[in-house]
């Protein structure tokens, strides 16, 4: 019990219980605990954009556990409450081409990109559902533009994807 906390400082609690839990998966029975608190954040009676954190934090627990339809349900809830965050449809991509829903996660991907032009992952996973649709030569434009942005930030990763382009041999594409 939260004892008589008003109901902000209980989802604070809850939604921060559940963060600590999350930090202890490896330690059995943390990934229920977890859960059972970003749910008890989520119930209490405030402002749905307060609960935005615990939206994210419970659909990316649930993509963990590979419960994949109700981490769905959790970023589409997230999206509602803020349809600006980038990342948000980039898990919601990740959801779909992981269910096996192309089309679906190549329109998510499409979304990041309108909301976040710099996002080297959206490019990424763009270019990952576009060549597994057999749209190579978009794959190709779009591993290319990943390995442009991500070169930025992280060069070990634009050259994983550079080598990546390299076995699926969409490298060669003109």
């Amino acid at each position: 019990s939260s004892g008589n906390f008003d109901p902000m400082t209980q989802y604070e609690l809850h939604y921060h219980l559940g963060i600590a839990h999350r930090n202890l998966i490896p330690v059995a029975g943390q990934m229920a605990a977890a859960e059972e608190n970003y749910r008890k954040a989520i119930a209490l009676p405030i402002n749905e954009k307060l609960k935005l954190g615990a939206h994210l934090n419970l659909g990316a627990l649930l993509k963990l556990k590979k419960d994949l339809a109700v981490a769905l349900e959790q970023y589409e809830i997230a999206a509602r409450i803020d349809p600006s965050q980038p990342m948000t449809y980039l898990n919601i991509g990740l959801i779909h081409r992981a269910r096996g829903y192309l089309e679906p996660a190549l329109r998510a991907y499409e979304y990041v990109i309108t909301l976040a032009p710099e996002y080297g992952a959206a490019y990424q996973n763009l270019a990952v559902v576009l060549f597994k649709l057999g749209r190579l030569p978009e794959s190709k434009q779009a591993f290319e533009k990943a390995i442009r942005l991500i070169a930025k930030t992280n060069p070990a990763e634009s050259d994983r994807i550079r080598q990546g382009m390299k076995a699926l041999g969409i490298d060669k594409l003109s």
